[in-house]
């Protein structure tokens, strides 16, 4: 069982799924933030606003593809480099946080906190959670 296969890019792929449906329906910034305990007054969205969360959600639609493409491809590679975007996706999410003096939402940090364990699990396969699938291959008696 490989952790980015089976529980980090899955929850991803949920994500990404998630914040796509949550961009490209928005009518108002309070529809996007809900259930994310941000509270703001409640106005219409501009059509830059409009745009750059129509921009987003398509970029969380090629999140997902590329998320339940690496589920699906047999390269372990390939999952490390989808889980690294996601990280660094988050990361630079979390530095405009506190960039622009917010509080950093603590979701964001939990995104960023499961792709870097899951990656520093990754690195360290096989043996923690997985057997090499070609350890017998080479063994000669």
């Amino acid at each position: 069982m490989g952790l980015l296969k089976h529980v980090v890019l899955p929850f991803y792929a949920t994500l990404n799924l998630f914040l796509l449906y949550k961009c490209l329906i928005a009518e108002d910034i309070n529809f996007v933030l809900e259930g994310w305990d941000r509270d703001i007054e409640a106005k219409p969205i501009t059509t830059l606003e409009m745009h750059l969360l129509h921009v987003s959600g398509g970029t969380f639609g090629i999140f997902l593809i590329n998320n339940v493409a690496a589920i699906i491809v047999e390269n372990s590679h390939y999952r490390m480099m989808a889980v690294s975007l996601q990280v660094l996706f988050f990361m630079v999410d979390w530095y405009s946080y506190i960039r622009l003096g917010s509080p950093v939402p603590p979701v964001i940090i939990a995104n960023v906190v499961v792709g870097i364990v899951g990656l520093v699990v990754h690195s360290k396969e096989p043996g923690i959670f997985t057997k090499d699938k070609g350890s017998e291959k080479g063994k000669t008696n």
